[in-house]
């Protein structure tokens, strides 16, 4: 089991409990902070639960295009990983932006529209 291995299964609980301790502490930013580099493993275990995430993410796509082509974005430290495996699928844009930007920009559009 690689080191990777091992922390995916510690977080996961598959590590008895006294091993397991500080990852049932652990905030939502330090599984994020974590998540790049369980992606960026050559581990198989990683493999198949990014594998899992981007085909998640590609029928979300599908829902929100509606047989469209807009351009995707993506944020976040996963961007560019998911970028990489579906731009082949739908075009992918670079961020203008963080996601506040793009949430104060549609408030702003919304006040102007009342």
């Amino acid at each position: 089991m690689t080191s990777e291995s091992w922390a995916v299964s510690r977080i996961c609980g598959a590590i008895p409990a006294s091993a397991n301790a500080s990852s049932t502490r652990a905030r939502p930013v330090e599984f994020a902070a974590f998540a790049p580099r369980v992606v960026a493993q050559d581990d198989p275990a990683a493999q198949r639960l990014f594998d899992r995430a981007v085909a998640d993410v590609s029928l979300i796509l599908d829902v929100l295009q509606k047989g469209g082509s807009l351009p995707v974005v993506f944020l976040g430290g996963l961007a560019s990983h998911y970028a990489a495996r579906l731009s082949a699928r739908w075009e992918t844009r670079a961020p203008l932006g963080t996601g506040l930007d793009g949430a104060v920009q549609m408030a702003r559009e919304l006040a102007e529209g009342l």
